[in-house]
């Protein structure tokens, strides 16, 4: 595994992981301090360190010729056949063993199993929209502030706080993203999916996260079909929307 920061973007420009990495830093560490102990905040730091970690593994091994064509489920699927076990695989099983040990404990094992698959499912939804600057941090921001919803347990001092921070780290990083100088790549959109993931499912009924859940997986399968990227650029309102804030190419 190769420590590689330079990457080349969809335009053919360099930029750097290292914001990425900064955002894979930044949300838990931020969490902890405004949590103030918070055990809700604690957990969401756990979902964030976690799936970095995850995403910086894949990121490091991504410079790796084997590994570059292994993309998407199918691809990781068919490396599995030929008995080669891909860093994205790797990562997968990582993703949901951080959203198992980030879920809040239930007595209801249906309940923990579903919120873990949220924050798992939401740190590699994330990941898939990261292919064109700033779109992935911009999508993080509705889910950002979809968190200050409140939900039907507890404290919602402790929420805000929560989604206030996941903010304050989407709004920092967005700038950098939008000139091309950084790049999210899988560290900084694993965090990041991962924490907005168990900010939302935080309190809410099973019944929540079992719709949530649902809409992410489709959405997963929907991208191993569907270009995101053909769907936002056929609807002019969406197209704007993404290239807001954007260089031209």
């Amino acid at each position: 595994m190769q420590i590689n920061f330079q990457r080349t973007n969809f335009h053919g420009r360099k930029v750097s992981l290292w914001g990425g990495t900064a955002v894979g830093i930044l949300l838990p560490v931020a969490q902890i301090i405004s949590g103030q102990g918070n055990c809700a905040a604690l957990r969401v730091a756990v979902a964030a360190a976690g799936s970095g970690a995850a995403g910086f593994f894949d990121d490091m091994s991504d410079s790796d010729t084997t590994n570059k064509s292994t993309k998407g489920l199918h691809g990781h699927i068919g490396a599995l056949k030929e008995g080669r076990l891909s860093p994205g695989l790797v990562k997968m099983l990582a993703l949901m063993a951080t959203g198992a040990v980030a879920a809040r404990p239930r007595r209801d094992i249906w309940g923990w199993m579903i919120q873990a698959g949220v924050i798992a499912g939401s740190a590699n939804l994330v990941n898939l929209l990261d292919l064109r600057p700033g779109r992935a941090l911009k999508v993080a921001l509705l889910g950002g502030a979809a968190g200050f919803w409140p939900a039907r347990s507890g404290c919602y001092c402790a929420r805000l706080r929560m989604a206030a921070t996941n903010c304050a780290v989407i709004a920092a990083a967005l700038p950098l993203d939008l000139r091309e100088v950084t790049m999210l790549g899988d560290t900084g959109a694993n965090a990041l999916g991962a924490v907005l993931g168990a900010t939302w499912s935080q309190g809410r009924t099973t019944r929540t996260n079992l719709m949530t859940l649902a809409v992410i997986a489709a959405l997963t399968l929907a991208s191993e079909k569907i270009s995101f990227s053909k769907v936002i650029d056929s609807h002019p309102v969406l197209k704007a929307g993404d290239d807001w804030g954007r260089l031209p190419a």
